[in-house]
């Protein structure tokens, strides 16, 4: 049997990410995160938000990384 998506609303994806709304929308323009209408709903899948979420990089090295240099 197939698995079954979850979706999330804008709203939820926000709080999930600690990011506003606007900034979603912006990213969906952008082709970061796609945002989904089903009917008159915009939605997110949550596996595209834990997708995003595994594909982030640090900023700065860690001090794991500062010691192999």
């Amino acid at each position: 049997m197939a698995k079954q998506e979850e979706w999330i609303t804008i709203t939820e994806a926000a709080k999930r990410l600690g990011l506003s709304r606007s900034t979603l929308y912006r990213w969906a323009e952008d082709g970061i995160l796609p945002i989904y209408k089903i009917g008159k709903l915009s939605r997110i899948k949550v596996e595209d938000v834990d997708c995003l979420v595994k594909e982030a990089q640090p900023l700065y090295p860690t001090p794991e990384e500062l010691d192999d240099i």
